[in-house]
């Protein structure tokens, strides 16, 4: 990302982020997924995007946000298919991890 005004976008919803983990997400939950998103936005920062990547990118972490606060009557934690059919194998093996790791957290309490 070249422009500072997207640059501060950008940390402001990192910050945003990380802000509603702090609210809404259990301890053990938060840890992980403050883990989860400092890695994700460390190796996107890092790396080669597109302006339209960093578009998507800003987008899917923006629905995020919305569906963790509970906006907009969005309950569910199912990803729509099409999002599954677009992530590379690396991205599904992680979500994978994720769930599994939720899972045995939620067990554990």
């Amino acid at each position: 990302m070249s422009s500072t005004g997207g640059r501060q976008l950008v940390l402001h919803l990192y910050r945003e982020v990380l802000r509603t983990h702090r609210v809404k997400l259990p301890p053990p939950m938060r840890m992980l997924g403050d883990a989860y998103v400092k890695d994700e936005f460390v190796r996107h920062k890092n790396a080669e995007t597109t302006a339209e990547q960093w578009k998507e990118f800003v987008s899917e972490w923006r629905k995020y946000v919305v569906t963790l606060k509970g906006e907009r009557g969005i309950t569910s934690g199912d990803l729509d298919h099409e999002v599954l059919e677009s992530m590379n194998k690396d991205q599904q093996m992680q979500l994978l991890r994720i769930r599994d790791e939720a899972t045995r957290i939620g067990r554990d309490d």
